[in-house]
């Protein structure tokens, strides 16, 4: 058993200081009145409550407490390279081009900060991205369809504000699952549909 002692101390200070970080990293997504910035904290806490409540019900197959963590990890990354938005409408983020080598880069800093002392966060990003898990492609999946979620709820006002009309939404949207279907989302049935009904949702409040 390791013992506790000041380095750790200094590390999880360190950690939690990012984690404040974490939570002023505004995303493009919207709250309900279409106007102040979901936060990177606020989306990671809406997937895990939502993948665990979801899991435990209709994926009975799956272990909750890896869905928690890869859900808990899943974009803490962001940290360092903020949100790059993979929908852009008329507004193209042009480190979008760069996203997984950006991505990579801040993943090896979080290890080299903390692999000495709290291993847990890299080596579980990295076991998320890997897709080798039924657990990672089902947070994966609902992490794509938690916008969805904002959007309904400020009738599609991010996507608005990115030029998108109705049936560039819907193009968008549909282009999105099928892809997602043809690849790491093939046994996770539930998931998708989960998706399509939030995609509906989304685009009847256009």
């Amino acid at each position: 058993m390791k013992r506790i002692n000041g380095k750790v101390a200094d590390k999880v200070v360190e950690l939690g200081k990012l984690v404040l970080q974490f939570a002023r990293v505004n995303r493009i997504t919207l709250y309900e009145d279409g106007v102040t910035p979901e936060s990177d904290t606020d989306h990671t806490v809406m997937l895990s409550l939502i993948a665990c409540a979801v899991a435990s019900e209709y994926k009975k197959d799956l272990d909750l407490g890896l869905v928690a963590q890869f859900a808990l990890v899943h974009d803490f990354v962001e940290v360092y390279t903020g949100d790059i938005p993979n929908i852009h409408g008329k507004m193209i983020d042009k480190r979008h081009l760069k996203k997984k080598e950006l991505e990579q880069k801040a993943l090896k800093r979080l290890e080299k900060n903390f692999k000495k002392v709290l291993p847990w966060l890299s080596k579980t990003i990295k076991k998320y991205e890997k897709m080798d898990t039924k657990e990672a492609r089902f947070v994966k999946i609902l992490d794509k369809a938690m916008p969805k979620i904002t959007h309904s709820l400020n009738k599609m006002k991010a996507l608005k504000i990115r030029g998108f009309d109705k049936k560039m939404a819907e193009d968008t949207l549909r282009d999105q699952i099928i892809s997602i279907e043809k690849s790491y989302g093939k046994d996770q049935k539930e998931a998708i549909d989960i998706m399509k009904l939030l995609a509906k949702k989304s685009l009847s409040a256009f």
